[in-house]
């Protein structure tokens, strides 16, 4: 081997390379590597059994033999012109040999030959990089770095698909037959029979292109906000070039030596080459809590892993679709499955189809069978004229399915959905799936993440011990306790100065023995940077603690500073989980040594024999001191806190080793601090607040079970004597037959892993029909995320795959947020209702009215025609929709249980508004017909007097309109009626364009104007439909989600009552 490499990871005064091809293990070659993770084929999955596939084990045998090759290369000095230099031989790997090394797959590592044998194998140069001759082949060979994106549909494709609507099938026939017959048959009046068909195939037109194109550029937009997102500059140091070169992510290719600092979002999957102290939060990837330190010995780079500290070189490896992350994006590209709620929308639309048809054609035979008897009557023969009155009927009876069919459903759900989706945006929920909206509503289960969703994600010292005294509560302390503090800890002897008080050694051994610190890093928003804490969340937490109490002392940045350029740090003993402790020793003014520590509370208490007082004297650590400092451990491990112990060692001199072994035998305790991730304080109300609407809320986390229990409780999840907590391993073990007995009454799982809360989700569903959302922020979450009803990505913290993966993507991380979700989901499903009750009140009506006149009138003519009555159903009730979906959501909605999926979506309070309504305006429109024209002195059953009727008509569902702003029963249909102005501002315009329609649209719509008695006759009626709504509101009935039993009563008590007792606490 030739002289130390400059890529020497600086760990050791040995070659980084000195043990690339040494066997560790011993004995023959084997397959590596247990994944932690389904290997995901592009596009779809795939999943290892026991046994080996044939395919497996030829290319096992394949890798076998080239390895053989690339150790017999390394081993011969001539076969290389140094590291990363070419083999005589060049080996290759394929795509799914490389993805097989991640996560972590250290035996088949070795088998490659490590780092210099993947190298060698894809002809990378270790110091100068690929031959930028190479890429056009490499990305041919292993693909580009981007994900293929999603089929999408051309704007055509979308109409066609609008067009497998069985509400427009429908309408398009009857138009085709109506334009046919009007055209051909109805000589007589050529003009107007046109004219039927055709405004029926306006409308039809008008929907699919108003629906196809709303989908169109709902689409667009999204591929054009992921381009944007996903492109972004990386530096890699390839042949040719002196220095770093920037370019596009999309342009990495196998092989690259891509640079990485702190902060940045692994875009690839790599092999550790060099670097300096590198560490990698893979916590979204592999469900690892603590910092991934990257070195020889832990040399995988996963792809969506974000950098927190230092940086490295390293060697990329799977790019796109072959990387971990593309792979798991690929596997959740599946077609999404329709809601309970389009299902139950598309079946009443094909039953209310299905009823108009059978109303038409009943029609037609009644019409048919009156005509010729009618014909035999007066000894008629069938000519001319009777075709005509038959093709007459053929056009009446299409009023029917055209009066039948709610043409304006589709519109309505979609602007109700989409309004909704814009407001919930001000509510730091990003909705991606507008059917997200209506699911949540609906909502039974909630599997929230803890940290940062029910916590803020801030590590913070709350409670402790110094010298003595407790700091509980020293997170809130005011500024006059934080400075009696600082004045007390100041105090030290004489001799020793500044360096001998108590305070300046809790800082001195905070900062110095840390690696934590805040670094500016780019902001994702553009227009420059922004100050990040990167390092380990303890540290960062003790970091904080330092800037609240040190005085006039320097702060964390300035005493490293003097400390590096004074040369007084000595040797750094890095934190390790075998001790779980760190230390750092650092020469002292007066020359002396001194040997801080800190690490967990027991095993460093358990190495002190002294403890600092006030002045910062030193003292005996009795064996009542200890005690009480055992205690004071204790209590606050029993309240979820981290308890990490400050210790020192002074040293005249260096020991007999010079520091190549950490002796802290003897220390003396500074003091012991109680750390936590501070819960929100709106988290624990907004629990209550869901459980009191009926919906349990489930802690799923990464955190052992008494932590978990502990935030549980006073987040108002969890109650010790109503509920249980399960571990992830206990909880993988036990059997669907078991989990359907232990789940009901488990709210916490802890120490879960990714699919365990994929199982969760799906026990929950399968078992009790729930309707459950999760939270997720990292990649293995996504298919729990795509598993469950509604998926929550979290927008702050959460990975690209969990994004890509979420339903709605909640902007802040926060619970309250998840709150909010439901309160407008609630909404849009009492909003699509509100439409349904206020359209299947126009469609009884007009289809009793068009089926009872016909079969009354001589020539078989509705006094309703199709156009009137498109107008009615399709822009009337689409205006209707949206007036009713601007309804802001009230508190009052999670007064109420959720909807289960077997409620009727029509509910049986809805059904009586629906035929009480019916059975007025049927009644005044048929007293209107029958004796209209002597009421209003008109011609019976012309023009005029069927534009009264239709007048009416419509007056009647603009003030039902007010009704159906409230269908549980409330008694006031008024309320906050000035405090949506778009409902007064919709209801006005609508009644302007009725007038519009009377008075203007003359031959178009088959009406005429009427007079100032036919107007204030049609509003009076209208009028009328008012008090109909408040009668039948005093009604006792109520929909099963207000008589339906909550099954958190007991919860609601509980925590109702540690409210109370919190409250009064505080205020004592």
């Amino acid at each position: 081997m030739a002289a130390r490499s400059p890529l020497d990871d600086g760990s050791g005064s040995y070659s980084y390379y000195d043990s690339f091809y040494s066997d560790e293990e011993g004995g023959t070659l084997q397959d590596g590597g247990a994944r932690s993770q389904p290997r995901a084929a592009r596009g779809g999955s795939k999943t290892k059994s026991n046994t080996a596939a044939p395919a497996d084990v030829a290319r096992s045998n394949s890798i076998r033999a080239r390895l053989v090759q690339v150790k017999a290369a390394a081993n011969d000095d001539s076969s290389s012109s140094g590291m990363g230099g070419e083999p005589t031989e060049r080996l290759e790997y394929n795509r799914d040999e490389l993805y097989e090394l991640y996560p972590q797959n250290p035996k088949l590592y070795r088998k490659m030959g490590k780092l210099l044998g993947v190298a060698n194998a894809l002809g990378t140069d270790l110091h100068r990089g690929i031959d930028v001759s190479t890429i056009p082949s490499r990305r041919e060979r292993f693909g580009a770095n981007r994900l293929p994106e999603a089929p999408t549909k051309s704007f055509l494709e979308l109409c066609y698909e609008t067009l497998q609507d069985f509400i427009l099938i429908l309408l398009i026939v009857a138009a085709i037959v109506s334009l046919i017959l009007g055209v051909t048959v109805a000589s007589h009046d050529g003009a107007a029979g046109w004219i039927e068909g055709a405004a029926i195939l306006v409308a039809v037109t008008l929907v699919v292109m108003v629906t196809a194109l709303n989908d169109y550029k709902k689409e667009q937009q999204f591929q054009k906000l992921n381009k944007q997102k996903d492109d972004k500059s990386v530096k890699v140091l390839r042949s040719g070039s002196e220095s770093a070169q920037s370019i596009s992510v999309f342009d990495v290719v196998v092989g690259d030596l891509l640079q990485l600092s702190t902060g940045d979002i692994v875009p690839v999957d790599g092999l550790y080459v060099s670097g300096n102290s590198c560490a990698a939060d893979e916590s979204g990837q592999t469900g690892e809590p603590d910092l991934c330190h990257k070195n020889k010995h832990n040399p995988f780079f996963i792809s969506g892993s974000k950098i927190k500290e230092g940086d490295a070189v390293m060697l990329v490896t799977c790019v796109g679709m072959d990387s971990h992350n593309g792979r798991a994006v690929m596997a959740l590209r599946v077609p999404p499955e329709d809601t309970p709620l389009q299902k139950q929308l598309d079946k009443l639309a094909k039953d209310i189809g299905k009823l108009g048809m059978f109303a038409a054609v009943i029609l037609f035979i009644v019409l048919s069978v009156k005509f010729f008897i009618m014909q035999v009557d007066k000894g008629k023969k069938i000519d001319n004229e009777a075709l005509e009155l038959m093709t007459e009927y053929i056009i009446t009876s299409i009023t029917i399915v055209v009066v039948a069919v709610p043409e304006g459903l589709p519109l309505a759900v979609t602007i109700a959905l989409a309004y909704s989706m814009v407001k919930m945006l001000k509510d730091q929920n990003l909705v991606r799936k507008l059917a997200a909206c209506e699911t949540m509503g609906r909502a039974t289960v909630i599997c929230s993440d803890k940290t940062g969703t029910l916590t803020r994600n801030e590590m913070t010292v709350v409670d402790g011990w110094i010298a003595g005294e407790s700091l509980a509560g020293i997170d809130s302390a005011d500024d006059a306790l934080l400075a009696k503090k600082v004045k007390d800890w100041s105090v030290g002897p004489k001799a020793e100065g500044v360096e001998g008080t108590l305070l300046f050694k809790i800082l001195q051994g905070i900062n110095i023995n840390s690696s934590a610190a805040e670094v500016s890093v780019e902001s994702k928003e553009g227009g420059g940077s922004k100050l990040e804490w990167t390092g380990s969340t303890t540290e960062q937490a003790l970091l904080k603690f330092t800037r609240q109490v040190r005085g006039s002392l320097p702060d964390y940045r300035a005493m490293r500073e003097e400390a590096d350029s004074s040369g007084s740090k000595v040797k750094a003993f890095p934190f390790s989980s075998k001790r779980k402790r760190s230390s750092y020793v650092v020469r002292l003014s007066n020359g002396m040594y001194r040997h801080y520590v800190k690490g967990a509370s027991e095993m460093v208490l358990a190495e002190c024999v002294s403890y600092l007082d006030a002045s910062g004297n030193v003292r005996r650590l009795t064996p009542e001191i200890r005690s009480e400092l055992e205690a004071k451990i204790g209590n606050m491990a029993q309240h979820a806190l981290r308890t990490i112990c400050l210790a020192y060692k002074d040293l005249a001199m260096p020991p007999a080793d010079n520091w190549d072994e950490e002796d802290i035998s003897e220390s003396v305790v500074i003091g012991i601090t109680g750390i936590h991730d501070v819960i929100r304080p709106e988290v624990p109300q907004s629990v209550l607040d869901c459980q009191k609407a009926g919906i349990v809320v489930r802690m799923v986390t990464g955190d052992n079970i008494d932590t978990a229990r502990a935030i549980a409780v006073e987040c108002n999840i969890y109650d010790p004597d109503l509920d249980t907590a399960l571990e992830g391993p206990d909880f993988a073990k036990c059997t669907n037959a078991e989990l359907k007995h232990i789940l009901p009454a488990m709210t916490v799982l802890a120490r879960s892993a990714p699919l365990d809360k994929q199982r969760l989700v799906e026990r929950l569903q399968v078992d009790f029909d729930e309707v459950v959302a999760v939270t997720g922020d990292g990649t293995n979450d996504g298919p729990a995320l795509s598993k469950a009803d509604v998926g929550f990505g979290m927008g702050v913290t959460g990975t690209e795959v969990a994004k890509e993966a979420a339903d709605i993507i909640l902007m802040d991380d926060k619970f309250t947020s998840i709150v909010a979700a439901v309160l407008w989901g609630r909404n849009v499903y009492d909003s699509i209702r509100k439409f349904l009750q206020f359209q299947l009140t126009v469609n009884v009506v007009a289809v009793a009215l068009a089926f009872i006149g016909a079969v009354s009138n001589d020539k078989g003519e509705s006094p309703l025609k199709a156009v009137q009555l498109l107008w009615v159903n399709l822009i009337m009730d689409t205006l209707a929709a949206l007036a009713l979906a601007t309804e802001e959501p009230s508190e009052g909605l999670l007064d109420r249980m959720p909807t289960r999926n077997e409620d009727r979506l029509v509910s049986l309070v809805m059904w009586m508004h629906i035929i009480g309504q019916s059975i007025f305006q049927l009644i005044v429109t048929l007293v209107l017909l029958y004796d209209g024209h002597n009421i209003f002195n008109v011609e019976q059953y012309e023009t005029e007097h069927f534009t009264i009727i239709f007048n009416a008509f419509v007056w009647c569902q603009l003030f039902n309109e007010f009704n159906t702003r409230r269908i549980h029963q409330e008694i006031n249909c008024f309320e906050n009626i000035f405090a949506n102005w778009l409902f007064g501002a919709i209801w006005v315009a609508t009644a302007l364009m009725q007038v519009f329609i009377v008075e203007a649209a003359g031959d178009w719509a088959q009406v005429t104007g009427l007079g100032v008695g036919a107007w204030f006759g049609s509003l009076l009626v209208g009028l009328i439909s008012l008090p109909i709504g408040f009668l039948l509101r005093l009604v006792p009935m109520h929909a099963p989600e207000y008589t339906r039993e909550n099954v958190n009563a007991d919860r609601v008590a509980a925590g109702e009552r540690r409210m109370a007792a919190r409250a009064a606490g505080a205020m004592h």
